[in-house]
C-alpha cells in the first residue's frame, strides 16, 4: 500500500510566513499538491515537474495564522501526466530549526532504487508580527 503523504503540524500561535518549493530527480513527471490548512483558512497549491536535479516551477509563500498543518501528497505519471499514480512511498519529514525559523525537507520515491529523492519538497517558515 502507498505512503504518499506526509502532514506537517506547525506549533504556536500568531502568526508565519510559509514558502514552498521542490525539485525533481526523476525521469517520470512528478506531481505534489500541498493542502494547508490554517486558522485563518485553508489554501493549496500544486507542484509539478520531471528531470534530474531539475526545480518545480510553482511557488507558493503566504502569511498564515498559526497553528496549522501543511499535507504533502506525493504521485508520479508514467505517461507524461495523463494518469497520476500515488507515489509508491514518501520519507519521513525532516526538520530544521533556528531561531524563528522551521526548515522542512519532505521527499518521495516512486520506482524501486530507493534513493528517495524522485521529488523533494523544502518548506520554510519564519515567524512574523
Amino acid at each position: 500500500m502507498a505512503n504518499n503523504s506526509q502532514t506537517v503540524n506547525l506549533k504556536g500561535s500568531g502568526y508565519a510566513l510559509v514558502s514552498i518549493t521542490g525539485l525533481t530527480n526523476a525521469t517520470y513527471k512528478q506531481h505534489v499538491a500541498a493542502f494547508i490548512n490554517a486558522n485563518d483558512g485553508p489554501s493549496s497549491q500544486e507542484f509539478s515537474g520531471s528531470g534530474e536535479g531539475k526545480p518545480m516551477k510553482e511557488f507558493y509563500t503566504q502569511k498564515i495564522q498559526l497553528p496549522a498543518s501543511v499535507e504533502f501528497d506525493f504521485k508520479f505519471s508514467k505517461d507524461g501526466g495523463a494518469t497520476l499514480e500515488p507515489a509508491s512511498r514518501s520519507q519521513q519529514t525532516e526538520e530544521f530549526m533556528a531561531k524563528g525559523i522551521s526548515l522542512y525537507k519532505i521527499s518521495s520515491e516512486d520506482a524501486s532504487d530507493n534513493d528517495y529523492n524522485d521529488t523533494v519538497m523544502q518548506m520554510s517558515v519564519a515567524l512574523v508580527g
